[in-house]
């Protein structure tokens, strides 16, 4: 049997991770019907299958600049449109109190999945959570994007992930073979970046040579990964490779329409 009866050990999670990442990647990118029907169907019975476990609280606090008494909604992203939470999530909010301060907790969290805060016309998106995670959020709310900063028990990934070296481009102009290259430079260039990251290496060229060094060397200071964090972002990279498939599929829809 490939998972033990829960799927909270390190092995069977990073698996999960990478099958229902592989499946979305060659889902965005596909119109078909029957295709988009079958690769639901399996995503959801791998997310069931890998998240029969107990429930653990996942707090989100946030530290808001420039507040005046928004209200902020905790929403799950799903892998594919109109996929729902297996664990019975509901979108919750509260309101930014005078102090610029908002807490948001949860026991209903797919370990791994993504989720985004909305207030007013604005988002914070790419919010991937781990069951347990302890997070304090801290941002201005005329540009949350920007100046997202997290701190706390699971904050490494995410402050990973709003990185300007994370933020892909898809280059529809180019060639199969200059897309393939176009991949592997980034996984290369991602991966460098995320081993200095992750061993605290802060005279790493990733890390010197980058425009937003006090940023990477902030994170190695007050939002370390863990393991699971950085097995986690490694995968992500890892699977980059299969975005040419995307891409081919992409090309042939073109020439054919």
């Amino acid at each position: 049997m490939l998972f033990k009866s829960r799927c909270d050990t390190f092995a069977a999670a990073f698996l999960c991770q990478k099958i229902k990442r592989v499946v979305f990647r060659y889902y965005i990118k596909t119109n078909h019907t029957m295709k988009r029907k079958l690769l639901c169907t399996l995503l959801v019975l791998i997310t069931l299958y890998c998240n029969a476990q107990h429930a653990v609280q996942t707090t989100l606090n946030g530290t808001v600049k420039n507040a005046n008494g928004e209200i902020v909604t905790l929403i799950y992203r799903p892998f594919l449109r109109g996929s729902l939470n297996p664990l019975g999530f509901n979108s919750m909010g509260t309101q930014i109190s005078k102090e610029g301060k908002f807490t948001l907790k949860s026991d209903k969290i797919l370990d791994g999945s993504e989720y985004y805060i909305i207030f007013n016309d604005k988002s914070i998106t790419g919010l991937v959570l781990f069951e347990g995670d302890s997070i304090n959020l801290n941002f201005d709310i005329n540009k949350p994007g920007e100046s997202l900063f997290a701190i706390g028990k699971g904050a490494g990934k995410i402050n990973m992930m709003h990185l300007p070296q994370f933020d892909d481009e898809f280059m529809e102009d180019m060639t199969p073979t200059e897309y393939a290259a176009y991949l592997h430079c980034l996984s290369t260039a991602k991966m460098a970046l995320l081993n200095a990251v992750y061993k605290k290496e802060k005279t790493n060229k990733a890390i010197t040579n980058a425009e937003n060094r006090e940023v990477l060397e902030r994170i190695i200071n007050e939002s370390p990964l863990s393991e699971k964090e950085y097995n986690f972002l490694k995968s992500i990279i890892e699977l980059q490779k299969f975005e040419i498939g995307a891409f081919l599929e992409y090309k042939s829809e073109e020439m054919e329409g």
